[in-house]
């Protein structure tokens, strides 16, 4: 045991995003080292996410080592330092926010803040002060989130660009706050003064004479196929440099931007949250905005022809050709489909609602045609039921080797999800068995074959659809993602803590438990599970 005048080792942890001078590292390690100071700490490691945003673990490196290092059981100090709690993350959710802090906590190693008016110590004071201060910090991005949308919205009404590339035919032209143009920006390239704008101007002669190209084919009656055949044979390079496909004429196509039309809002990513459409009515238009390329004339006729020939299936046309894949292969997908000759699964959506409507005109099930489960499947969960047993947790693989029972009921059904080339992205797709007792989908996303990502998601996350889409890149779910199956069975409760995220089965079998249950606290929830502990183990 310590004496009074040995002092505690502990790591201090910073993070920076934009925000005010008053977070910047130099003046979080300041007021770190005055409380050090006073209550007989010693800083023995620096953890520091610069310049990164708070509202999930994504990103955060320093973070993400220092949980590794603590939750390793060799992390060399005994408490956490951190300026206050919006250092520590504004999270959306903040039960993740109280679930980070938990894992060091179970560990031995307890989170201090600084800054706050209240000592971190569990009372029922600074609990109720920290989860305030939580919410207020989550409440902080989300009002500027709104703002900084609000202000960018004015920007496109008057006719400025709002970030990314340029579209092919198109550059980007940096003007002064007067409008007086300065200097055509390069890919990469951005603007350096607040008060600067970019609108969008024709770019290189061959690209603009391209896409006229393309709209006055389209206004005659060719298709997104044939444009890109006699695009490619005349060996003129789309975006990129990359020969034409049709789906990249028909992005041309549907651009308004060509003819002059400013248009924002069509999807939105905000805090950090996966990408969706939004709807027409929701969009933020400004008409002659731009210098346009081609005539509205032109646009509007290949815009017809296009919505013409949209509705060139009939009903039984489309069930026919659902047959004649269904008798090449012996199945249906939405791959299957989208790699045979068109219409594309989004046709078959767009018309009878989803492909499981589809598949039911012609008396097709899905789940009578399931395949058998594949050997990485079974390696995946065999790796689940380890990670779960080797900390003392209960976990079994169900005879047909598609589900695992986990403790006392919890259903979790592990999945092996393959990278998909999407229209425009790359994405995984993730499925939620037919079975009505599963409670939670734990995901493998894979890369040629090599784990890229896990993720855990709770039964009730699913839609209609009964499929979750991952997007490549910086889109995706993060307050699902599983970064290392060493945390599995903890997330798996911290997952269950939520009543929605069970089933009626699961939740009634974890409530008829009996009296030698053990209290687990996750995000200051209390849940029952019942497991047996053993010395030094988190829990």
């Amino acid at each position: 045991m310590k004496s009074v005048s040995e002092p505690i080792r502990a790591a201090q942890y910073v993070r920076m995003s934009r925000e005010k001078q008053v977070y910047s590292p130099v003046n979080q390690k300041a007021a770190i080292a005055a409380y050090a100071a006073a209550h007989n700490f010693e800083i023995v490691k620096t953890y520091a996410d610069e310049g990164r945003s708070g509202l999930r673990l994504k990103g955060r490196i320093a973070l993400q080592e220092m949980l590794r290092d603590v939750l390793s059981g060799e992390a060399g100090f005994q408490a956490i330092l951190v300026f206050d709690v919006s250092r520590w993350g504004r999270f959306q959710d903040t039960d993740e926010s109280a679930h980070y802090e938990f894992l060091c906590r179970s560990a031995g190693v307890r989170v201090h803040y600084c800054a706050e008016m209240f000592a971190n110590d569990g009372s029922l004071t600074s609990t109720v002060m920290k989860n305030v201060r939580r919410a207020m910090a989550g409440e902080f991005s989300r009002d500027l989130s709104a703002k900084v949308w609000a202000a960018q919205c004015r920007l496109v009404m008057l006719g400025y660009k709002m970030g990314g590339k340029a579209a092919f035919g198109l550059d980007r032209l940096l003007v002064d706050q007067h409008g007086t143009p300065k200097q055509i920006l390069a890919p990469g390239e951005h603007k350096s003064i607040a008060t600067d704008r970019v609108i969008l101007v024709p770019g290189k002669a061959k690209e603009v004479a391209t896409v006229r190209r393309i709209f006055r084919l389209a206004a005659k009656g060719a298709t997104n196929p044939e444009i890109a055949k006699t695009l490619n044979d005349n060996r003129i390079a789309g975006p990129g440099g990359r020969p034409w496909s049709k789906h990249m004429v028909r992005q041309v196509l549907i651009a308004e931007r060509y003819v002059g039309t400013n248009v924002y809002n069509r999807s939105s990513t905000k805090l950090g949250t996966t990408k969706v459409y939004n709807p027409r009515k929701e969009w933020i238009r400004r008409e002659e905005a731009f210098e346009p390329i081609v005539s509205a004339r032109i646009f509007n006729a290949a815009q017809r022809i296009k919505r013409s020939a949209r509705n060139e299936y009939s009903d039984e046309q489309l069930l026919a050709h659902l047959r004649r894949v269904l008798a090449e292969h012996g199945r249906l997908s939405s791959a299957l489909l989208d790699a045979a000759a068109p219409p594309a699964s989004k046709t078959f959506t767009n018309r009878f609602g989803s492909l499981k409507n589809a598949y039911s005109r012609i008396d097709y099930d899905v789940r009578d045609r399931a395949d058998p489960v594949s050997h990485s499947a079974v390696a995946f969960a065999k790796e689940a039921i380890e990670a779960v047993t080797s900390i003392g947790g209960r976990a079994s693989l169900s005879p047909e080797g598609k589900l695992l029972r986990v403790d006392y009921g919890i259903i979790v059904a592990p999945r092996v999800a393959n990278l998909r080339d999407g229209k425009d992205h790359r994405y995984w797709r993730v499925k939620l068995p037919p079975a009505d007792d599963v409670d939670m989908v734990l995901a493998s996303l894979q890369r040629n074959g090599q784990r890229e990502h896990l993720y855990l998601f709770p039964a009730s996350r699913f839609g209609r659809s009964r499929k979750i889409d991952v997007r490549e890149g910086r889109n995706l779910m993060e307050n699902y993602r599983l970064w290392s199956m060493e945390f599995l069975y903890e997330m798996i409760l911290r997952t269950a803590a939520s009543p929605i995220s069970l089933n009626h089965e699961t939740r009634s079998a974890l409530l008829l438990q009996d009296k030698n249950a053990v209290r687990i606290e996750f995000m200051d929830l209390p849940v029952e599970h019942r497991r047996e502990d053993k010395p030094g183990e988190i829990g």
